[in-house]
């Protein structure tokens, strides 16, 4: 049977609950990491669409997802991810460290799905020193056999730090193993129309660039936007999408490779709006497509309005390393709001 067939049902799913539940099939049978991309999207949309779990408190937080993990629905598994209170607590002593490990134990018996790869790979970063996390996040990963968790895995394998190396070693055989089917060019169309389905209207560059500003953390914004760019031909959508690949350690040589050029070739451009603040020749750091570190200078005699708009931008939310060179811009808002690291240059006379 073509993968085309296998996506048959998912084609003619009336509802975007029953096509995610056929895609899942689809893509357990194929191991095609184009149907993992579109479950993502389509999981982004539907956990975007339900409630956060309920809760006003960390405690009644967990309370909820337990009682929605026990028995998981496909629809709910991009919600019980994106909660900021699942795969975020091993530094909070030792009660979260046991919520923790319990959640990793139900994630693990949850049906194979990409997402859930996707997820852990991410976390997994943060863990290499945590083996009995690790050890688990690794476990999940061989049983559902993203294939594009081996390269990230390999990577982690090799770090000196990991405490779980020997699951790591297993972890890497077994996603070595597996073989995805191939796309072929009807499976590509058919999946091309899969992902446009229940988009609606198309949002703007500004509302894509929105999302992103409210919520830097969010890789689906920024994939999205990475997506509208590469439609219309634009190589920052390329680059974008090739530098969240990079930040969840999925990308081969070849692709940071691709993915350096680009921002050599680019850098100053897509430092834009923020490039008349940045000091001529200073270091600048791009992460997950976007400038995110950078040393900071005043801005050129342009007017009291346009400096204000220079330094109120909403870019400023995705950039958390800054270097002042001049005293008094460390005070401009919403330029620290922020920042993970902070620095002022002196000069001594």
């Amino acid at each position: 049977m073509t993968v085309s067939k296998i996506l048959a049902a998912a084609r003619n799913a009336t509802t975007p609950e029953a096509r995610l539940a056929a895609l899942l099939d689809a893509w357990r049978a194929t191991k095609l990491p184009e149907i993992a991309t579109v479950i993502e999207k389509l999981g982004a949309q539907l956990a975007a669409a339900r409630p956060r779990l309920p809760g006003k408190t960390l405690d009644a937080r967990h309370a909820a997802w337990f009682a929605l993990a026990t028995k998981p629905d496909p629809a709910n598994i991009g919600l019980l991810l994106s909660d900021p209170s699942v795969l975020a607590e091993h530094s909070y002593g030792s009660q979260w460290g046991r919520t923790l490990h319990r959640k990793l134990v139900a994630i693990g018996t949850w049906p194979a799905d990409p997402r859930v790869a996707r997820a852990l790979g991410a976390a997994l970063r943060e863990w290499v020193g945590f083996s009995d996390y690790a050890t688990l996040a690794l476990r999940a990963l061989s049983r559902i056999g993203d294939p594009r968790s081996l390269v990230g895995v390999r990577g982690l394998r090799d770090r000196k730090k990991i405490k779980a190396k020997a699951e790591a070693d297993k972890a890497v055989a077994a996603l070595a193993k597996v073989k995805p089917a191939r796309a072929d060019a009807e499976t590509r169309k058919v999946l091309r129309e899969l992902a446009s389905i229940g988009k609606g209207k198309r949002k703007t560059e500004a509302a894509l660039l929105a999302a992103i500003y409210a919520d830097p953390a969010d890789d689906g914004a920024r994939l999205v936007y990475g997506d509208a760019l590469q439609e219309r031909g634009d190589p920052r959508g390329e680059y974008i999408v090739l530098a969240v690949r990079h930040a969840r350690g999925e990308l081969d040589a070849p692709g940071r490779g691709r993915m350096r050029k680009l921002l050599a070739a680019n850098k100053a451009k897509w430092s834009k709006p923020l490039e008349p603040a940045l000091a001529h020749g200073g270091a600048k750091e791009f992460r997950r497509g976007f400038l995110s570190r950078a040393k900071v200078t005043g801005v050129p005699m342009v007017g009291e309005s346009k400096i204000r708009a220079i330094y109120n931008h909403p870019a400023w939310a995705l950039v958390d390393e800054v270097e002042f060179s001049a005293p008094g811009l460390e005070f401009r808002a919403p330029l620290v709001a922020h920042l993970r690291k902070l620095g002022v240059a002196i000069k001594v006379v």
